[in-house]
C-alpha cells in the first residue's frame, strides 16, 4: 500500500537496492488502513506513531522497515484569528508534542 504522497517521498528508494514496487493499492489517508490490513494479505509503510496503536484493535503485526525511510514534516496551519484562542493553542501545542515524539529512537 502507498499514501498519496510515498512517490513523491520516495521515488528512487527501491531501484537503488534491487526491490521492485509492488503497489495493490493507494490510499489518501491512514483512516481505513487497519480495516484494509485486517481483511487482506497486504502490507503497508506507516509512521510508527500510527503502526502501534494499530496493532491491538485490528489484531496487526508490526515490524521495523528495513529500508532507511526519509523523515516526514507534519507542519500546522491556522486562520490568524485562532493564533491567541486557548483552546486552539492547547490543540496546536498537543498535536506538536505528538508528532515530535520520538519513541522508538
Amino acid at each position: 500500500m502507498e499514501g498519496r504522497y510515498a512517490a513523491t517521498l520516495c521515488p528512487s528508494l527501491p531501484s537503488h537496492q534491487g526491490l521492485r514496487k509492488n503497489i495493490h493499492l493507494r490510499v489518501p489517508h491512514y483512516v481505513a488502513l487497519g480495516h484494509i490490513l485486517q481483511t487482506t494479505d497486504l502490507i503497508a509503510t506507516v509512521p510508527y506513531s500510527l503502526a502501534i496503536p494499530s496493532l491491538s484493535p485490528f489484531k496487526l503485526a508490526f515490524c521495523e522497515h528495513p529500508l532507511e525511510l526519509p523523515t516526514l514534516a507534519v507542519d500546522q496551519f491556522w486562520h490568524e484569528r485562532l493564533h491567541r484562542d486557548p483552546a486552539n493553542r492547547w490543540l496546536r501545542t498537543l498535536i506538536a508534542e505528538h508528532c515530535s515524539s520520538r519513541p522508538h529512537e
